[in-house]
């Protein structure tokens, strides 16, 4: 899966997520949430909230979670949006299929 193929799955599910580039810095890869600062999960530092997309400073972030990845980790990061999705907003993936694991004594 590709982050573009994650990212398209966040939309379905009506959450909010993004990826900035930055050259000399990497991937930048967030999830959304409430507009309310409280909730924001980036640092309150200039550094960090140059690297997010225009308008999501630490005030009134939207971000509740997000992760840096260098170029050569971009497989990583299709996955790691889903896991993070997953975790803070389970309601909205409760409704996917859920396929139970292989015992050792079924055949495939």
């Amino acid at each position: 899966m590709t982050p573009w193929d994650a990212l398209a799955e966040l939309y379905r599910k009506e959450l909010n997520a993004g990826l900035q580039i930055d050259w000399d810095g990497g991937i930048v890869a967030w999830i959304g949430g409430p507009i309310l600062s409280e909730h924001s999960a980036l640092p309150d530092d200039d550094l960090y909230a140059s690297r997010v997309p225009l308008g999501m400073n630490h005030i009134g972030n939207p971000i509740r979670a997000s992760e840096v990845f260098e170029s050569h980790e971009f497989d990583q990061i299709a996955p790691w949006l889903l896991t993070e999705a997953r975790r803070l907003y389970p309601k909205s993936f409760e409704d996917d299929v859920r396929i139970p694991p292989m015992s050792a004594g079924d055949s495939g």
